[in-house]
């Protein structure tokens, strides 16, 4: 557990952490949102905890640096609010729809802002999910569904199915209508390239699908093809970087350790969809990886080089070559859960689990 190992680094992040987010924030004159669990308040007397619970926690017990820090990053952003403006209640609650669909999720949902589209929004559960307007009208979230309902916004209209216009596009991909093998589960990843129509869409238990019209307006009349085979891991699509130069052709990652599917190994994979066969060609780009869990993946268009974050860090595949190594240095050994790539600012950023995020530059 991070937090028992680091207790000093912990306390930092969330204290130096939040108060530098906070200044960013009021310098750009941008909204806050500070999210945590239920675990920030120890031992608590109430399930589920409400906004209004201040919590049980133990300042010196084993979690205290944990939960500590969280208190007291709900401290400085209130006192941020209170004292330099910074708006940390203009946040709309639109995910009624969402919630109200029964559909099963991940502890953390792929959500994605279209990078062709503005105001489009995809989220996974066991459908992928859209909204074309931010979720809703705004005049109408502000005043009926917003998160806290403190002046001058409203939330009267929260949970009632009011909140939010997500829909449902191409059917229920965990679901026995796209084969009998590898179903169940959610949507743990989704991609998009930087034009086109093309949407990708990986699952838990390994399904991957690819849409030619995924940013049709209908969502009806959006469609999934099934690219994955018996051949490639029944393990968590944990990451898909899509080629910028052809929306056809992406990177692959997945989760989990070989040994749990000796007959189908495999971490990383280079995927090229044919759209006049319907089909895929997948080539496993592994190679001297090592049986570990890959997090996510990112590729760096203008070199080819490759990127995968894991459980300890950050490697790359150099272009042309079949051996992974380190990418970089000063990134202590954490599990990083994601990788964003600039090509053109030569930058690659990665967030890790509990020890901030870091940025490296690309030669």
């Amino acid at each position: 557990i991070d937090y028992a190992r680091l207790p000093l680094q912990t306390l930092k992040v969330g204290s130096y952490g939040t108060h530098n987010a906070l200044g960013l924030a009021k310098s750009k004159r941008a909204r806050f949102l500070l999210t945590s669990t239920s675990e920030v308040y120890g031992d608590p007397h109430i399930h589920p905890q409400p906004e209004s619970y201040w919590g049980n926690v133990n300042p010196v017990g084993p979690r205290g640096c944990y939960d500590e820090a969280k208190r007291f990053a709900e401290a400085m952003t209130i006192a941020y609010r209170n004292f330099h403006g910074v708006d940390t209640i203009g946040w709309d609650w639109v995910s009624d729809k969402l919630l109200g669909s029964g559909e099963a999720a991940g502890f953390y949902v792929p959500l994605l802002a279209d990078p062709v589209r503005s105001r489009t929004i995809f989220v996974g559960l066991q459908h992928v999910w859209r909204t074309q307007d931010s979720g809703g009208p705004q005049a109408f979230l502000d005043a009926h569904c917003n998160e806290f309902g403190i002046s001058p916004y409203g939330s009267d209209q929260v949970f009632t199915g009011n909140c939010g216009d997500w829909q449902p596009i191409g059917g229920d991909l965990t679901s026995s209508a796209f084969g009998l093998d590898k179903g169940g589960g959610w949507v743990a990843a989704i991609a998009r390239p930087a034009h086109g129509n093309a949407l990708w869409a990986g699952t838990r238990r390994g399904r991957l699908f690819i849409s030619t019209n995924g940013n049709f307006p209908q969502a009806g009349a959006v469609n999934f093809t099934r690219i994955d085979s018996a051949a490639q891991p029944k393990r968590f699509v944990s990451g898909i970087a899509v080629d910028p130069r052809n929306p056809y052709h992406a990177f692959v990652s997945f989760s989990g350790y070989s040994a749990y599917t000796p007959t189908t190994p495999g971490h990383v994979f280079d995927v090229s969809f044919d759209t006049k066969t319907g089909t895929a060609t997948w080539v496993d780009l592994s190679h001297d990886l090592g049986d570990q869990p890959i997090t996510g993946v990112a590729l760096d268009s203008n070199t080819g080089d490759l990127y995968a974050s894991t459980d300890f860090g950050v490697v790359e595949l150099p272009s042309g070559s079949t051996s992974w190594v380190t990418a970089g240095s000063g990134l202590p050994p954490v599990t990083v859960y994601g990788l964003t790539i600039s090509s053109q600012a030569r930058v690659l950023y990665a967030a890790t689990h509990g020890r901030s995020a870091y940025r490296l530059s690309l030669p």
